[in-house]
């Protein structure tokens, strides 16, 4: 039994060592990124009108080298990969370079070592994590998308008021007070952990002075004072202390040595020292207050040979039981209900890795003289135009709008889409207002849809510039006459009277084409097919939309139309792992459209959601898995006591003939006492029906184990009770 408890104490120091190092770590980690650093916020939409966008990068160089600090923008890839644009990375109080030297043009710097150092230029000390950091030259955000915040690493108040006035022309900047503490990293894991580490050392302490209670009892009768006593049982565990310390502290230092964490390696001795004195202290007091419970039962024994009372360890035990029920009832199921609530939405997740190589591309604010002058407004549109025709045909650039999909309630767990509130009557819900997408012929090779016979429905797609296609589910069919009427209206819209406005504005001759010289191609679909919306705001909870109707865009139309979807619903394919923006320069250059300067992944959008809850997933199922667990030991801790409590009744009961019910009846009905009244306090609270089923499952295993473990506990003791022999 010492050489279990030894390992149980081995189980809790190590336990312990990595919460802590983890702690240690995660401060280490806010240090290095929001320590010494001031959050800013740029809102461009107020910016002045002759601010130049394109020229605030090198503003923000030249300010950052001057004042001797690092300005910065962070891109996070995933939970644990995050990319930082920065401007003077010497000057970051938070960074030291441990080999090679500062990123230049394409180069970047990481906290690890890469096998193949082509484009990195340097390693930085980072603690040991998985997280994955690379820092490049603010340059190169052009590729992922600038944003509007900027963390001041190293800025004074001086200089962040010098900031806020040199730098207001671009718009409206207010200061962030970001309070990030590490603590909300933490892995509940380990600490679930570390809590079942201490919890199994302690019924592990428990048991092992129940066994050596008359030695114990003797050093009363001998004299002992309290304290004595007390003291006795911690010094029995000094030597184990020592050991497992000494050698932890080998493994510390080993630890640092191997992973070159030699720059924290204060950090680490003082986390070190205050982990163990921490752990040995509540241990000091865990052993000391069992020991004095144990005296207080030794008080109550008739003599050396007399047996310790169980009742009280009965009792106690049967109370934990209650609670652990209620905590393992109720976990399984919140677990159950959070799994089945995380499997729905990481299936919806699941679909977004086929963006892993997608873009969006993002347009600059566009200077109002631009909006208003009709002149510089066609010339705007008509190079979007053809700068959409070069990278759909270079690039796989496609084009969805679901803007009316756009989630804004939920009823009964179902989503309420925009276009309810757009739609006057049941008839609008079958035009462009209604259940509507817009698509192009390149968003159906990534989204392939199949017709009524179904084959790929691009071959029924009419190629005629008077002609306007839409697909329709075939269920829809018996609205073809009004789906018909509404799109050829909304195509003489968009072809001709958009045309016309800017025509007769600008001089140029109407166009005449009557409403009848157009048409609509009806292109009937199969049943049930989704359209997935690359926008994490519109459609289902997997970002799919069933059965809409979808309008293919008609390069017909005028050009302002392409204009309004490359601000915001205009993709395009790019494997280059970080150069996308420089991948389609030539054909910006090429169609003279300087507006565009950015481009955003649009996998980083939700890549996070995917691995945050993936992670909670995973601490559900490992709490899930520890609670039972500890249900279990807690049961077996009760049926022990039990039948140490009733030993010689209960054998006596045996060798009568006593059927399985009435020896056990009182266990088994406090058993079930137990369970229902913790099924049903977990039922009111949660309100689902899978409570009921986790008791009957619970009632089963617990009979199951008070059978086989009282049994062998009867038949251990039945000899001696024959005997005559004291128990």
């Amino acid at each position: 039994m010492r050489k279990i408890l030894y390992m149980l104490l081995t189980m809790v120091f190590i336990s312990v060592h990595l919460l802590g190092y983890f702690l240690m770590s995660n401060k280490q980690l806010t240090d290095i990124l929001y320590s010494k650093s001031q959050l800013v916020h740029i809102d461009y939409s107020k910016a002045e009108k002759n601010a130049d966008s394109n020229k605030m990068l090198k503003d923000i160089v030249i300010f950052s080298e001057n004042n001797n600090i690092n300005i910065s923008q962070y891109k996070f890839q995933s939970q644990t990969d995050l990319n930082i644009y920065s401007s003077n990375i010497k000057n970051d109080p938070n960074i030291y370079i441990e080999s090679g030297n500062l990123p230049k043009n394409h180069q970047y710097l990481s906290n690890i070592k890469s096998n193949s150092m082509v484009n990195q230029s340097g390693v930085f000390s980072f603690p040991l994590s998985n997280w994955k950091m690379h820092i490049y030259d603010i340059n190169q955000i052009h590729n992922v998308g600038i944003g509007d915040e900027f963390y001041l690493q190293g800025a004074n108040k001086e200089t962040i008021n010098t900031f806020i006035k040199e730098f207001s022309h671009y718009g409206e900047i207010s200061l962030i007070n970001e309070n990030v503490n590490s603590l909300l990293l933490t892995d509940l894991t380990l600490v679930m952990l570390v809590v079942f580490s201490f919890v199994i050392f302690f019924i592990g302490l428990f048991y092992f002075l129940i066994l050596n209670r008359k030695k114990m009892l003797l050093q009363k009768l001998w004299g002992y004072s309290v304290w004595r006593q007390l003291a006795s049982i911690p010094k029995e565990f000094a030597k184990c202390f020592t050991l497992i310390i000494f050698v932890l502290l080998i493994g510390m230092i080993s630890f640092v040595l191997t992973f070159n964490q030699t720059h924290f390696f204060m950090e680490y001795i003082v986390t070190f020292i205050t982990i163990n004195v921490i752990t040995v202290c509540i241990l000091f007091v865990f052993i000391t207050s069992v020991t004095w419970f144990i005296n207080q039962l030794n008080n109550e024994a008739m003599d050396i040979k007399g047996s310790l009372s169980f009742i009280k360890i009965q009792w106690i035990s049967a109370i934990l039981k209650i609670i652990v029920s209620l905590l393992l009832f109720g976990i399984i199921s919140s677990s159950f209900v959070n799994i089945y609530e995380l499997k729905n939405q990481l299936k919806g997740l699941e679909y977004w890795k086929q963006t892993q190589n997608v873009f969006r591309i993002q347009v600059q604010r566009l200077n109002t003289n631009v909006l208003d002058k009709p002149k510089s407004n066609r010339d705007l549109n008509d190079r979007f135009f053809n700068f959409y025709k070069e990278i759909e045909a270079n690039h796989n650039a496609f084009l969805i709008d679901s803007g009316n999909f756009h989630v804004i309630g939920h009823n009964n767990g179902k989503p309420i889409y925009s276009y309810t509130n757009a739609i006057k009557d049941r008839n609008s819900i079958y035009s462009h207002k209604g259940r509507s997408v817009v698509i192009d012929k390149n968003y159906l090779k990534v989204n392939p849809i199949k017709d009524v016979d179904g084959k790929d429905i691009s071959h029924r797609i009419s190629t005629d510039k008077n002609v306007l296609n839409v697909l329709v589910p075939q269920n829809l069919k018996e609205f073809e006459n009004q789906i018909i009427a509404s799109y050829k209206k909304r195509f003489y819209f968009q072809r001709v009277e958009v045309a016309n406005i800017y025509n007769k504005q600008l001089g140029i001759p109407i166009n005449n084409t009557p409403i009848e010289d157009l048409s609509v191609n009806v292109i009937y679909t199969k049943n049930e097919q989704y359209y997935f919306t690359f926008d994490s705001t519109t459609g289902d909870n997997t970002n799919r939309i069933k059965d809409p109707l979808a309008m293919i865009y008609n390069e017909s139309v005028d050009s302002s139309i392409i204009g309004s979807y490359t601000t915001t619903n205009l993709f395009f394919i790019d494997k280059s792992k970080g150069h996308a923006l420089e991948n389609i320069s030539p054909a910006l250059n090429k169609t003279h459209v300087t507006e565009i300067n950015n481009t955003i992944s649009v996998y980083s959008e939700t890549k996070d959601q995917i691995a945050k809850k993936q992670w909670l997933l995973l601490q559900q199922t490992i709490g899930l898995v520890i609670t039972i667990i500890l249900s279990i030991i807690l049961l077996i801790s009760f049926i022990w006591s039990y039948y140490n409590a009733n030993v010689y009744l209960l054998n006596l009961k045996y060798l009568f003939g006593y059927s399985y019910w009435k020896r056990n009846r009182n266990i088994i009905l406090i058993t079930l006492i137990s369970h229902l009244t913790a099924g049903i306090a977990v039922y009111v609270f949660y309100d689902v029906n899978i409570v009921f089923i986790l008791v009957s499952f619970a009632i089963a295993l617990d009979l199951f184990i008070i059978n086989v473990l009282g049994n062998y506990l009867i038949k251990k003791n039945i000899t001696k009770i024959v005997k005559g022999d004291h128990i």
